[in-house]
């Protein structure tokens, strides 16, 4: 059937790595004022939605490791289709807020690791939107905030609006018995001492964080603990320490075969982030661990 509308002009193909078919967009326009007509628009993009979430919840885990590039690959080719759901979900989030809750906390770390601006404020919009949310999904839409919310691209920029989200978080998963998603919130929060305040208070919840996760078999979020557990010991200054956390965050990315985590955790050695303006960017010289 897809190749009779390609000879008739009617699709396009796209043979690129997705191996798509486009459709026309007058005739994207004309099928839309037919499902309008039929009163089937609803139906259809209400499953276009849930189809999507159900696509970024299953990359959320696979985003962080050694299938990286496939899934930023999916977001970008994915892009439109994401939009669409997430305007659709943002502007009926009073028939069903949890649905929008859980798309934009399944594309938190989505959002970072391309350094999307607009990441932080969709997730933003979409809590405001969704106020009648189950705590379960407000909990994770609000851990994708502190993510997706981060400044300058570096995870372990402090900020106040993510460590806002961070703690509101961290209050909802531990009421809600989430040890996975406790530990994850306090890493988060624990990047606030990295400016210099309160880094014993910091470095506790760091070492609760590990407790929660040890065992859990999450080796990116521990080797996210290690990460965060330098910058601190650097700001300190306990560059002795910062070094032994350094190299077990390092160790633990290479393993995973990590994109992101390996070279970051080299540039950030190499020019630790001790004050707000000063992030690790690529580029910089680098030295290992």
């Amino acid at each position: 059937m897809l190749s009779r509308l390609v000879d008739r002009s009617l699709i396009v193909a796209d043979h690129g790595a997705g191996r798509r078919f486009h459709l026309l967009e007058t005739l994207r326009h004309y099928g839309a004022e037919r499902l309008t007509e039929a009163d089937e628009t609803p139906r259809y993009a209400a499953a276009h939605a849930a189809y999507f979430t159900a696509q970024a919840q299953l990359g959320a885990d696979g985003v962080r490791g050694p299938h990286q590039r496939h899934w930023l690959a999916w977001l970008g080719v994915e892009r439109d289709n994401l939009q669409a759901a997430l305007g659709w979900l943002t502007d009926h989030s009073d028939q069903d807020p949890d649905e929008g809750l859980r798309l934009v906390a399944a594309l938190g770390w989505f959002w970072y690791f391309p350094s999307r601006p607009d990441g932080g404020l969709q997730v933003e919009a979409m809590l405001a939107a969704a106020e009648g949310g189950s705590p379960a999904a407000r909990a994770a839409a609000l851990l994708a905030a502190a993510v997706a919310g981060r400044p300058a691209a570096c995870i372990v920029h402090p900020h106040s609006a993510c460590a806002r989200a961070a703690h509101q978080s961290l209050e909802l998963m531990t009421a809600l018995g989430d040890d996975h998603g406790a530990a994850l919130a306090a890493t988060l929060l624990a990047v606030e001492g990295i400016g210099g305040h309160d880094i014993p208070g910091s470095l506790q919840l760091l070492a609760h964080a590990e407790a929660q996760l040890r065992g859990s078999g999450d080796a990116w979020s521990q080797a996210l603990v290690h990460f965060v557990r330098m910058e601190l010991h650097f700001a300190a200054p306990n560059p002795a320490d910062a070094t032994r956390s350094g190299r077990r965050a390092l160790s633990i990315y290479r393993r995973l075969a990590d994109h992101w985590g390996s070279p970051r955790c080299s540039y950030t050695w190499a020019s630790p982030c001790t004050a707000p303006v000063n992030c690790a960017r690529p580029g910089r010289p680098t030295r290992a661990p």
